[in-house]
């Protein structure tokens, strides 16, 4: 008997502990507009930084990902400034992505290598 109140009292302490333990996921949701026209972002990524956890933006620039408290999203647009974003305790969001100023200067086609053939 006193075996089994040993084992008992071991597992109930177990239990009551367990859930501090894990980290409590839960779901973000939001909106990524361009911030010059406020127009929204279509195939815009999120990324959970260090997770494979992955979501896209859908036609109104709406997403939704899950995440714990203290996890970094990424947000990344071709044609776009990647941002970092520390998540808090909000639940949505709204985030406006600015224009990147890397554009292409010049473009130069060679062509090496074309042997033509005499006539």
């Amino acid at each position: 008997m006193r075996k089994f109140r040993f084992v008992l009292a071991i597992l109930s302490l177990f239990l009551l502990w367990t859930p501090d333990m894990y980290a409590q996921q839960r779901t973000i949701s939001g909106t990524i507009l361009a911030e010059e026209n406020q127009s929204p972002l279509s195939g815009v990524t999120i990324r959970v930084k260090g997770t494979r956890r992955v979501a896209q933006t859908d036609a109104n620039g709406k997403f939704s990902i899950q995440v714990t408290d203290g996890e970094t999203l990424q947000i990344s647009y071709v044609g776009y400034v990647t941002q970092d974003i520390k998540v808090g305790s909000n639940t949505t969001l709204g985030i406006k992505l600015k224009t990147a100023d890397n554009m292409m200067g010049e473009v130069v086609v060679t062509a090496m290598d074309i042997k033509r053939n005499p006539r």
